[in-house]
C-alpha cells in the first residue's frame, strides 16, 4: 500500500496536511505523531480563530487558521486539541536522555483560541479537555522505547534533524512613509521597539525603511553537520523505522529553508537523501503542499520530482 508523503516548506504546513488527510479519509481518528526535529514545536499559541470542532469548518477556514494564526514551532498544540494527535515522540538527534509524561491540554473558556497545557493528574475530564503521551528522546531511544505496537503513527520529519543552523538570519526590510520614519525616530518608547529583537528607521535614497533584525555578525551553527554525519544520521533514522516495524498512515518532510533553519546549501541534499531512505521502506506517494493551496499561493515547484509536486 502506497504511503503518502507531503513536502511542505515550514511546519506548521503539517496542521494543513493533516486536516486534508482526515477530511479524504487517509487517516481516521488521532493518531501517535513520530516528530522528528531539532526543536520541539511544542509552545501553546494564542489563535484569532477557533480549532474547536475543526472538521466542520471549510476547508477555506483552515488554510486561513494556518497562514494568519500558526507558527512554525506551536502548530502541534492545536493538531492535539483538534484531534489529529493523542500521543507525541519529540526526536532530537543528540539527545543523551528520555522521559515519558501524560499531560492534559485544555483551552481558555473552552473557546479552542488559547491553550493550557500541564501534567495529567485526572483532575481535568471535561469535553474540552485532551489527555496525550509526551515521550522525549534521541533516535537510539526509539530503539529501547519503541511506540506501542498496532497505533496510529504520523511520521512528521524535519530536515533540520540532520543539520541545523541555531541563529538564523532574521533581516527584513519594509518600506514605510516619511511621517512614520519621523515618528519613529523621535519615540523612545515607540512599540515596535518592544515586539521584534531590534528594529531600525533608516533613510536611502528618497525612500524610508524599517529595518529588522540586522545583524552585521555570522557565527557557526554548533547543530550543523557535514554531508557524512547527515548520512549516517539518516541511515539511524531509517533503521530505527524498520527495526520498529513503523508503518506510518502519512509522513510529512519540512525543508525550513524559508526560515533558514535548514542551511541553504544542504536541504536539497538532506531531502533527497531522506526520501531515497524512506523509499527502501515504503513505497512512496509524492505530494507538495502546493496541492492544498490556490493556484494564486503557490510558493515553490521542484522539478525533479513527479508531476504531483
Amino acid at each position: 500500500m502506497k504511503v503518502p508523503v507531503f513536502i511542505v516548506e515550514e511546519h506548521h504546513e503539517a496542521f494543513l496536511v493533516w486536516d486534508f488527510a482526515r477530511r479524504s479519509g487517509q487517516i481516521a481518528g488521532p493518531c501517535l505523531l513520530m516528530h522528528y526535529d531539532d526543536h520541539a514545536d511544542m509552545r501553546a499559541p494564542e489563535l484569532n480563530r477557533s480549532v474547536k470542532e475543526i472538521a466542520l469548518k471549510e476547508a477555506a477556514y483552515v488554510r486561513e487558521l494556518v497562514d494568519e494564526n500558526l507558527a512554525i514551532d506551536n502548530f502541534i498544540v492545536p493538531a492535539i486539541y483538534a484531534g489529529f494527535i493523542n500521543g507525541l515522540y519529540w526526536i532530537k538527534r543528540d539527545r543523551s536522555n528520555s522521559s515519558r509524561m501524560n499531560l492534559t491540554l485544555r483551552s481558555f473558556n473552552q473557546e479552542g483560541m488559547k491553550f493550557i497545557c500541564q501534567q495529567d493528574d485526572g483532575s481535568e475530564r471535561t469535553a474540552d479537555a485532551r489527555t496525550f503521551s509526551y515521550f522525549k528522546g534521541g533516535n537510539d531511544h526509539v530503539f529501547t522505547d519503541p511506540p506501542e505496537a498496532g497505533v496510529k503513527i504520523l511520521l512528521d520529519i524535519d530536515l533540520d534533524y540532520f543539520s541545523c543552523c541555531e541563529q538564523p538570519s532574521r533581516q527584513t526590510v519594509v518600506a514605510i512613509t516619511r511621517a512614520e520614519f519621523e515618528e519613529f525616530s523621535a519615540d523612545a518608547y515607540h512599540p515596535l521597539k518592544y515586539i521584534t529583537s531590534r528594529v531600525e528607521a533608516v533613510r536611502y535614497g528618497d525612500g524610508y525603511y524599517y529595518l529588522f533584525n540586522k545583524s552585521s555578525f555570522s557565527y557557526e551553527s554548533r547543530r550543523r553537520l557535514d554531508a557524512e554525519a547527515i548520512q549516517e544520521l539518516i541511515n539511524e533514522l531509517i533503521s530505527g523505522l524498520r527495526h520498529n516495524r513503523v508503518k506510518p498512515e502519512l509522513i510529512t518532510i519540512c525543508r525550513s529553508r524559508f526560515s533558514g533553519f535548514t542551511p541553504e546549501d544542504q536541504w536539497e541534499m538532506i531531502e533527497s537523501q531522506l526520501i531515497f531512505g524512506l523509499s527502501t521502506l515504503y513505497d512512496l506517494d509524492l505530494h507538495s503542499i502546493n496541492e492544498l493551496r490556490p493556484a494564486k499561493d503557490h510558493t515553490f515547484e521542484h522539478a525533479g520530482y513527479a508531476k504531483s509536486l
